[in-house]
């Protein structure tokens, strides 16, 4: 084998592991770039979660608040009729 073929030869090689070396490298920027869409995903739904839990406290704390409120309306009334029968 000549010289020539040999450094031809030695250039294709090169050639296809600097091709692979490249697959590999957009493979694993790939992956990462899904990994990291993912990882989006989870803390969307997690927030997503949050904030229905959020919702569903600041309903109840509304509710009780209403509640307390009808309460102490009801409770005024008592005494005021209590009052007003003595």
């Amino acid at each position: 084998m000549s010289n020539k073929q040999q450094q031809q030869q030695q250039q294709q090689f090169k050639g296809i592991v600097n091709a692979s070396r490249n697959s590999q490298n957009r493979h694993q920027k790939s992956r990462s770039v899904t990994r990291s869409a993912e990882a989006a995903s989870e803390y969307a739904v997690a927030a997503g979660k949050q904030r229905a839990h959020l919702d569903v406290a600041s309903h109840l704390i509304v509710s009780i608040s209403d509640e307390s409120g009808a309460a102490d309306a009801s409770w005024e009334r008592e005494q005021e009729q209590e009052q007003e029968q003595e």
